[in-house]
């Protein structure tokens, strides 16, 4: 009796898995930005809502619709930000902010990374 036969898997199956690791990937995304994040957050939340097949939400299904709400969220989040940060070094009023913060950061990469001397 052979007890490693693959399970029947639906298409609804399937959506959840897609829908769960397009949530997780949504986290993730931060790194390639706030679109790419948002994207993939709305995915998941399409692909879960696609796993219903007329019944409730369920297992990997629902992880990837909250991860897909989460992602989608933090996405528009963190763009709102970057608009904001973007407008608040033009303003020349905050110049003198601007040139400070560049400071710090040379300041902290020159303690990380020490120059070598020449020769």
């Amino acid at each position: 009796m052979n007890t490693n036969t693959p399970k029947n898997t639906t298409i609804y199956d399937r959506f959840a898995t897609l829908s769960l690791t397009a949530g997780a990937f949504g986290l993730l995304a931060c790194c390639f930005g706030p679109p790419a994040q948002f994207a993939c957050g709305c995915a998941a939340v399409i692909l879960a809502w696609g796993s219903r097949n007329g019944q409730p939400l369920r297992g990997s299904a629902k992880a990837g619709f909250v991860l897909g709400i989460i992602s989608a969220v933090s996405g528009i989040i963190f763009f709102i930000q970057y608009v904001w940060l973007i407008n608040m070094i033009q303003d020349p009023a905050n110049a003198g902010l601007v040139k400070e913060l560049y400071r710090q950061t040379q300041d902290i990469m020159n303690q990380l990374i020490p120059s070598q001397p020449a020769g």
